[in-house]
């Protein structure tokens, strides 16, 4: 047969075969917007709302619930401590943090606090507590931390750091606090604050 012929033919081939592609895509297009279609209806119970779906509205109170139980989880969290250092009383406000809450837990507590380095006192509670430590950069006065995961930290002198700490908190009102501790050990009492009392 000519190449000539032999072109023509495929040609008209080709013409009459892409009408039936096209055709087969439209008919499976449709196919599969219909399965979408019956499978929303289902799920929403053929009336076009979710709220006649009874796993739908099962499924809305448990997530309310878990709102709930955190709120509740917030609320029984401890979020001051009382620090005793001689006479003087000052309040701290703790970190809503697994560690925070871990050190409340140990509470009250006295202990002789060591001195370091002319700005901290430090306690080895001998045991661990959930740890965090990140790179703080700047200590405040004031500030309560755990250093590695067993030194509970008071810091009466506001300087740099290297180091690195979990926040376990912070005294409200460090005003004092370094003429309270001194220069040298010191016994520091730590109470949980019963805030009904004040």
């Amino acid at each position: 047969m000519p190449t000539v012929s032999y072109r023509k033919y495929a040609g008209k081939k080709q013409a009459n075969v892409k009408p039936m592609i096209v055709l087969m895509f439209v008919v499976g297009l449709i196919l599969v917007i219909s399965v979408i279609v019956v499978i929303i209806m289902k799920m929403t119970g053929g009336s076009g709302t979710i709220d006649e779906d009874e796993s739908t509205i099962g499924e809305l109170p448990g997530m309310i619930d878990d709102g709930e139980s955190k709120n509740e989880e917030d609320a029984s969290m401890i979020s001051k401590i009382v620090i005793k250092i001689g006479e003087r009383e000052f309040t701290a406000t703790l970190e809503k943090t697994e560690a925070a809450q871990a050190f409340a837990k140990l509470l009250p507590l006295e202990k002789n606090m060591v001195e370091l380095n002319g700005n901290e006192k430090y306690y080895d509670l001998h045991q661990n507590l959930p740890s965090d430590p990140k790179q703080v950069g700047r200590i405040e006065v004031g500030d309560l931390m755990l250093f590695q995961n067993n030194f509970i930290v008071v810091f009466y002198k506001s300087h740099s750091t290297n180091y690195s700490y979990t926040r376990i908190g912070k005294i409200d009102n460090p005003t004092g606090l370094a003429e309270a501790v001194g220069s040298g050990d010191v016994v520091m009492s730590f109470a949980v604050l019963d805030e009904d009392a004040e």
